[in-house]
């Protein structure tokens, strides 16, 4: 697929996410910045990424005694030539971001479907307890 379409789908699937948090009262555990098309992004601080992806994971590295670990590590949602990795890597924290949401409307996401974002997002829509 071309790569703007992918995006622009991305860019949906974000914006759902946004307004179903907003309804609900739901907070993320890693914030959402949508500015539509490639501006959108997601932020967390290292130390979370290396607790949610384990220690071998590729992220910055930082001390515990580092001013960087209060730092904001802000992760493309949109693909581009150069950002690939990045990309992958806040695709991750979407989709756990996602499973959250599920989690908390009492859907529960198994660990093969975690990173299906759309079919979660919908999923998350039928909750029997949903709000």
């Amino acid at each position: 697929y071309p790569r703007e379409k992918f995006n622009a789908a991305l860019g949906h699937a974000i914006h759902m996410t946004i307004v179903m948090c907003h309804y609900l009262g739901v907070t993320l555990p890693f914030q959402i910045q949508f500015a539509g098309g490639i501006k959108s992004q997601i932020s967390t601080y290292p130390r979370n990424l290396r607790h949610l992806l384990g220690e071998s994971a590729i992220i910055p590295v930082v001390t515990e005694g580092d001013n960087n670990a209060q730092t904001p590590y802000f992760l493309p949602l949109f693909l581009s030539d150069t950002n690939r990795d990045d990309f992958m890597l806040g695709l991750a924290v979407l989709s756990y971001d996602i499973a959250y949401l599920c989690w908390t409307q009492g859907v529960t996401v198994n660990t093969a479907a975690g990173c299906n974002l759309l079919e979660n997002l919908a999923i998350c829509c039928r909750a029997v307890k949903l709000g």
